[in-house]
């Protein structure tokens, strides 16, 4: 009692394994992602790692393109934090200076100063995400 295989058996089979191996193909492909993604996580800054996430949530292609390219998202992320790091230096005495954060200041009333230099630190922050990280 053997069953006739149909043409249309054939092609069902034939659809069903390219759709195993394309699914096992970007099964391997995400994993392969992780995996760097995680080993890249480990080597960069407070920065890099915020940048890779924003990454990853909006732009995936991009994301992607960087991790599988040949040392990409490193360099990339490298230079965001060093423009972070350059962006910090500049800016931070400029902005203690409008701010009117000042060792005088710090002297005659600490609480005030703390409370400006936690301001500074929070808009600074801001600044920092918008500009650099969600580029």
């Amino acid at each position: 009692m053997s069953k006739e295989i149909r043409e249309e058996d054939i092609v069902d089979f034939d659809q069903a394994l390219e759709e195993y191996k394309k699914n096992q193909t970007e099964e391997t492909r995400m994993r392969m992602l992780g995996e760097m993604a995680e080993e890249m996580e480990n080597s960069v800054g407070y920065w890099g790692r915020m940048r890779m996430k924003y990454l990853e949530d909006t732009n995936q292609e991009l994301y992607e393109e960087l991790l599988l390219s040949w040392g990409g998202m490193y360099e990339h992320l490298e230079e965001i934090e060093k423009q972070i790091e350059t962006f910090y230096e500049i800016e931070k005495p400029k902005m203690m200076k409008v701010w009117g954060l000042t060792e005088s200041l710090k002297q005659q009333n600490l609480a005030e100063y703390k409370g400006l230099e936690n301001n500074l630190a929070s808009s600074m922050r801001e600044i920092v995400i918008r500009q650099f990280i969600e580029q």
